[in-house]
């Protein structure tokens, strides 16, 4: 709850986005409430800390997660990382130890991720999505 109103969502087992509650007295784009569900708590940095997710939801750094496209690119960057010839042991690793958290597994995983460049990859996605639909994504600039 907030002065805004209630605000709420409820995660599933894997830690997606599984249900909205949203309560609030004004205009309130819910075609952008809809393309939160199914997308995982960490593409949206800062999540677990936020009081008020109306605010939240509000930064230009959560914009992007509400464009039209979004679920497209999500798609286009996990079917390129599907698709490399070492990507294996990063994958096999999060599948076979989905629940295991601990800061050595986590380490390693982000040294891999790293190290064979993924991040890099992930990256010009972003900046090839962000330079395309630059109109409707005005507060992102890329370099």
């Amino acid at each position: 709850s907030s002065k805004h109103g209630e605000f709420r969502l409820y995660l599933d087992q894997h830690e997606k986005i599984s249900g909205i509650h949203c309560l609030f007295h004004g205009y309130l784009p819910t075609e952008n409430l809809v393309q939160l569900c199914g997308i995982h708590q960490s593409t949206l940095p800062g999540l677990e800390e936020a009081d008020d997710l109306f605010v939240f939801f509000q930064q230009p750094k959560v914009l992007a997660v509400f464009h039209d496209r979004f679920f497209d690119l999500r798609k286009q960057m996990r079917k390129a990382i599907l698709c490399r010839q070492d990507s294996g042991s990063l994958i096999a690793e999060i599948v076979l130890n989905p629940e295991t958290r601990d800061s050595e597994r986590i380490n390693k995983l982000r040294n891999t991720w790293h190290g064979k460049k993924f991040s890099q990859e992930v990256e010009e996605r972003l900046r090839v999505f962000i330079k395309k639909y630059n109109e409707e994504l005005p507060v992102y600039t890329v370099q």
